[in-house]
């Protein structure tokens, strides 16, 4: 049977002299063709220090490691790069998907910086995908997904490639919690999406305000004309909220567009063969849509606030607007 992974003596130390720390130490072992092994240990031991290594993402202090017949300990960082794409597979606990990406795009993605053919991708992608049963969310984002389905889609990333060595941190937790119980839904917002809205809406309720009183002069002329405080209103009303409409759409518009774009462009630019067809997530688009449409009526309800009170400054003794002399 082939031999895949062979570490021979290696050692890996970490400090300098005097306060050196020992996290792996005369570690050997031998890995073939077809093994499933577990590398188990109290926390501490340098399990994780020793994934690393085998990951090529650290170097040990001293050592053979042999991947596939290649010593990665003496290969170049430019050739490590290329060993690590076209021979290693990776299934992180925290599963590393791209929220940027469908989870189709997120699973081809090694094969498009491999510059495999379209065709072959397109294979490829779904036969993995009907081995772990995601056929129906290729087309979702990693938001939109379950724990349970984040972390199979990560194992079908890994395997896509068909690597020499799959290399996996813990990769069963989610999966085992998945199949217990029914799946938790996760929630269409990340923390990083709540923060942002929170901040667009103080953004938009300062300017509309700001924008409004800049108006003072425009309200006053039409109360001077007999316009009712309640025409002023709505009509400015009605004109800030068809402009945020405007603005919505044409900005999910340019947004979802362009940003597909420069995936698209990023990845021609480095040589790689374009990951998939164009594609934009609706249910994305409907979140995005309903969510700044509130901050949108919101906003526009604040300016008739405003406008309306604005709108009665004439009767008072100071003039609502500046008279030009």
């Amino acid at each position: 049977m082939k031999t895949i992974l062979q570490a021979k003596d290696v050692n890996k130390t970490f400090g300098t002299k005097g306060n050196l720390y020992t996290a792996l130490q005369h570690i050997s072992l031998s890995i073939e063709e077809g093994e499933f092994v577990g590398i188990m240990g109290p926390s501490g031991a340098g399990k994780f220090t020793l994934l690393n290594i085998f990951s090529t993402i650290d170097t040990p202090s001293s050592g053979e490691i042999i991947i596939d017949g290649q010593n990665i300990v003496s290969i170049s960082e430019e050739k490590l790069s290329d060993f690590r794409r076209n021979k290693l597979g990776f299934i992180f606990q925290n599963y590393n998907l791209l929220d940027t990406l469908t989870v189709k795009e997120n699973i081809l993605l090694p094969l498009a910086l491999s510059k495999v053919p379209s065709s072959e991708i397109e294979r490829r992608v779904n036969d993995i995908a009907d081995t772990f049963g995601i056929r129906a969310i290729l087309e979702k984002y990693p938001y939109q997904i379950s724990g349970g389905q984040k972390q199979r889609a990560a194992a079908s990333r890994a395997i896509v490639a068909n690597p020499s060595l799959i290399l996996a941190d813990e990769y069963d937790n989610s999966i085992q919690a998945a199949s217990v119980g029914s799946p938790k839904i996760s929630s269409a917002f990340s923390a990083a999406a709540v923060v942002l809205i929170i901040f667009v809406a103080i953004f938009i309720w300062y300017s509309n305000s700001f924008f409004t009183r800049k108006r003072k002069k425009e309200v006053g002329l039409y109360s001077l004309l007999s316009v009712r405080k309640k025409q002023i209103g709505r009509m400015l009303f009605y004109e800030n909220f068809l402009m945020g409409i405007v603005a919505l759409i044409v900005g999910i518009a340019l947004g979802s567009v362009l940003s597909r774009f420069f995936v698209l462009i990023l990845m021609k630019v480095m040589g790689y063969e374009a990951m998939t067809d164009f594609s934009i997530s609706m249910a994305a688009i409907i979140n995005t849509f309903v969510v700044f449409m509130i901050i949108t009526l919101i906003t526009s309800l604040q300016g008739y606030r405003l406008i309306y009170r604005f709108a009665g400054a004439h009767r008072r003794s100071e003039p609502f607007y500046p008279i030009e002399k």
